[in-house]
């Protein structure tokens, strides 16, 4: 990956060409979101397999030692059209969740479970906390 943009790619790179005024691109905005969320979280193992999603739907889990855990769900693919239509069981105990966008946003939030949510080629967090017990 480039870090800065050579003018030919307005996709490639985190940043604008030089000589202007660097501005962050939108994948520096999602790297930075990234780090936010999941920075001191380890990774817990893949939901979207244990699910038996198919169709290159993606849920990766995440967990720090605070009992904060956090869901990355997406979908590969290059069609920016392309959606899956998904729902996500929360653990037994699990706190309020909330579901943020790949800026760190939040779309929804809520106490119930299923979460029920629409992943496309853009990463949305789940984020919740469950004791695991």
């Amino acid at each position: 990956m480039y870090i800065i943009d050579f003018g030919h790619c307005s996709f490639i790179g985190l940043f604008t060409f030089p000589g202007k005024t660097p501005e962050p691109k939108p994948a520096y905005d999602a790297m930075k979101t990234a780090h936010q969320i999941l920075g001191k979280m380890r990774y817990a193992g893949d939901l979207g397999e244990k699910l038996g999603w198919k169709n290159n739907c993606r849920a990766l889990a995440f967990a720090d030692d605070e009992n904060r855990w956090a869901i990355a769900i997406w979908k590969e693919t290059s069609l920016a059209e392309s959606r899956c239509e998904l729902e996500i069981p929360l653990p037994a105990q699990a706190r309020d969740w909330k579901l943020l966008n790949q800026y760190g946003k939040t779309i929804s939030q809520g106490t119930s479970s299923p979460v029920k949510l629409s992943a496309g080629m853009e990463v949305r967090y789940l984020t919740f906390e469950w004791s695991g017990k």
